[in-house]
């Protein structure tokens, strides 16, 4: 059973050291139209408001994954 996770969610860029939060899903699918956390290239790491690690994968501004990662 997968952990849905809590928003707002947090968006880190390691790569440039900016981060984002997102209150809900569509700021989430209008920002990040194709994602996948799970990419091995993403320099991108999601958390939610609990600070929990969120698996997210969204392909053409719908959102496919989105849990917390176990």
């Amino acid at each position: 059973m997968s952990i849905k996770p809590e928003f707002p969610l947090r968006a880190f860029d390691s790569e440039d050291n900016n981060e984002e939060l997102f209150a809900n899903e569509e700021e989430l699918v209008c920002t990040l139209e194709w994602f996948d956390s799970t990419d091995a290239d993403e320099t991108i790491q999601v958390t939610d408001s609990k600070g929990r690690p969120v698996r997210l994968k969204i392909k053409q501004l719908q959102i496919i994954i989105c849990e917390i990662e176990t």
